[in-house]
């Protein structure tokens, strides 16, 4: 209940700036373009994964990072992510999770926001956990879309 709880109160803070919600700073192509013009690149050693799970996971996971971070560019982590997870996703494909940051879908964000952090946490390798469970975590990001 606890976990819950706070996790509810942490989705309320990301999410409660309304006039935040309405638009990002940057645009997640800016973003990238800004990272890599900044002398960011992937961590050595690091390789992209090319699967459709990874490139869901790392199309919600770039909407996620760009929200919370707004262009943040002198965040060298925050540039490795993005770059990562870009790295995983096709040239060119549409991102329909930034939507998901808006003031409309503020509250069904909220309820799914556990399944957005496990899906960037798995775009990035920060875990690993069963495919099913990230699969049904996609599956329950995807229905907060409708």
């Amino acid at each position: 209940m606890w976990r819950r709880m706070a996790l509810v109160l942490a989705a309320t803070a990301l999410l409660a700036p309304a006039e935040g919600m309405a638009q990002m700073k940057s645009s997640i192509d800016q973003t990238l373009k800004r990272c890599k013009d900044a002398g960011n690149g992937l961590v050595p050693g690091v390789q992209p994964i090319q699967s459709d799970l990874k490139k869901e996971t790392s199309l919600i996971g770039m909407a996620y990072l760009n929200y919370i971070y707004q262009n943040d560019i002198d965040n060298r982590h925050f540039c490795e992510a993005m770059l990562l997870m870009s790295s995983q996703v096709p040239a060119g494909t549409a991102n329909p999770y930034v939507g998901l940051f808006t003031r409309k879908r503020a509250v069904t964000t909220m309820a799914a926001l556990a399944d957005v952090q496990l899906a960037f946490d798995y775009a990035i390798a920060r875990t690993n956990p069963s495919e099913a469970t990230v699969r049904a975590s996609v599956d329950k990001v995807r229905k907060s879309m409708k």
